[in-house]
Formats: C-alpha cells, structure tokens, sequence
C-alpha cells in the first residue's frame, strides 16, 4: 500500500483539516509507513518496543499528519518500585495486569 506524504506544515485549526481519521496500524499493511514517519521525523528515530504496543496513524485527507503509540508499562522499574514502596517480594506476585497503562 503506497500512501504518500509531506513534511509541509500544517497551518490551521483541526476544523481546517477535519475529518481526522485515527487508525490503529500494529500488525497491519500500514505499520511500516508507521515505522518510516517515525525513523524520519522524531528526534530519538525509531527502535523497535518490546513488549505489548500499539501503533496508531492520524490521517486528514488521505494523508498521514500523526504518528502515536503506547506501550506496556514495564514489568520492574527500580525508580518506580522504590517510590512506591514496593519489596522484590511483592512485585513478584502481583499480577501482570497492573502494569498496563493503557
């Protein structure tokens, strides 16, 4: 699938451009236009997220105008654990669930 694209700013209100089409792009014909736009515009390029994501493309007129993910919140983060008070005893028996964010 060919969709094309420009780096041309865009000028306006979202009422300029509506409507704004989002579309979920994980594991889908899209998700390496997702991957490109990410590799080309953002500042840190694009490596590949481990764990669960999903990917998501913004489109107005056919066009791509947006590139948006979310991911997983991680399974042991040192920082967060200790804020929070948790013991390594207790992070390993809570259930997976409560580190998603999304």
């Amino acid at each position: 699938m060919s969709i094309s694209y420009t780096s041309k700013p865009i000028e306006g209100t979202v009422k300029d451009i509506e409507p704004v089409e989002i579309r979920m792009v994980r594991q889908t014909s899209l998700e390496p236009l997702w991957d490109e736009l990410v590799r080309r515009y953002h500042y840190l390029g694009h490596r590949k997220m481990p764990g669960a994501n999903l990917k998501y493309l913004a489109f107005a007129g056919g066009s791509p105008i947006a590139a948006l993910s979310f991911r997983a919140a991680s399974l042991k983060l040192k920082p967060r654990d200790c804020f929070i008070g948790w013991s390594n005893e207790q992070i390993t028996v809570i259930p997976r669930r409560c580190f998603f964010t999304r």
